[in-house]
């Protein structure tokens, strides 16, 4: 059985495109996330949601402000069967502003530093994604130690190093693994006991592209873009047994688009319609959370 597992990130607005303001984080989406939640309880389709508790929401809000507005807005949704799960971003917060943390062992002391303040709640959680999808051998450790039973951080064969991103996952393939102990990107013996699902990419080519780019299925994507590449790409699929797709609440609002996106509702039912009734048509099929994600392999995975 083909299994689907969409996956919503709560990050601040605009946080993944041009427009992000990193001393801004805003999050007024409440009334998009309660749309879609009402999208996926009509069509009985579950949805695993990670939500943003780190320094800079603090420093801004409180710990758990974007927690609570996912709550509130499950609440007056119709309600899907949802799994929440950690987001954390690791930003330096000083006086001057907010910066990406790139260095691992003060990523790692972060993470500890707000998981112990918080516990009370991430120790309900089952899964982790870390944000800007950051990662390291020490970082598998921290996830670990913390008892998270899945992590969803990679992004298959894709690696990023700039202002705003900083994460090397060049070696790791769309394939689930227990990571090894001595190389996050791979499995082996040692390995952590905990599952790495990876957030499925696949070839996309835009205007700027000389070449297609791996890219994360997105449902907010231009359909001219997503749809013949999800179509050349489902052998592939298939034969891996199930697919990650990613989307960001606020792009769900209306108001940007560019050569890759186009942001809001109307985008986003389009594009999970036609998963549901086209791409997958005649395929068996189901859509799971993460947690209840079942693999088999030979590395001892459930």
């Amino acid at each position: 059985m083909f299994q689907v597992i969409v996956t919503c990130d709560l990050d601040a607005e605009n946080q993944n495109n041009a427009r992000f303001e990193i001393d801004s984080p805003a999050f007024d989406y409440r009334s998009e996330l309660g749309e879609a939640y009402n999208y996926f309880a009509d069509n009985g389709t579950p949805l695993t949601v990670f939500v943003r508790i780190d320094r800079q929401v603090t420093r801004f809000y409180d710990d758990y402000f974007v927690h609570e507005l996912a709550l509130r807005a499950y609440e007056s949704s119709r309600r899907p069967d949802v799994q929440f799960g950690w987001h954390p971003h690791c930003f330096r917060c000083t006086e001057g502003g907010s910066d990406l943390i790139r260095e691992e062992t003060e990523i790692v002391e972060e993470l500890l530093d707000v998981f112990a303040r918080t516990s009370a709640l991430l120790r309900h959680f089952t899964s982790v994604r870390i944000g800007a999808l950051q990662s390291g051998n020490e970082v598998m450790r921290c996830i670990e130690d913390m008892g998270f039973r899945f992590d969803s951080s990679a992004l298959a064969g894709c690696r990023r190093q700039d202002r705003h991103r900083h994460y090397d996952w060049s070696r790791a393939s769309n394939r689930p693994y227990r990571p090894s102990v001595n190389d996050y990107q791979a499995s082996g013996d040692p390995a952590h006991s905990f599952l790495e699902v990876p957030i499925t990419t696949v070839p996309m080519r835009t205007s700027y592209d000389s070449v297609p780019r791996l890219r994360a299925i997105n449902p907010v994507i231009r359909p001219e873009i997503l749809r013949p590449a999800l179509a050349e790409a489902l052998p592939e699929l298939q034969r891996l047994g199930f697919m990650v797709v990613l989307f960001h609440a606020d792009e769900l609002k209306t108001g940007y688009q560019d050569d890759l996106y186009t942001y809001g509702m109307e985008n986003f039912r389009r594009a999970m319609d036609h998963v549901d009734d086209t791409l997958l048509h005649g395929i068996p099929h189901e859509y799971v959370k993460l947690e209840d994600f079942r693999w088999e392999s030979g590395d001892g995975a459930p």
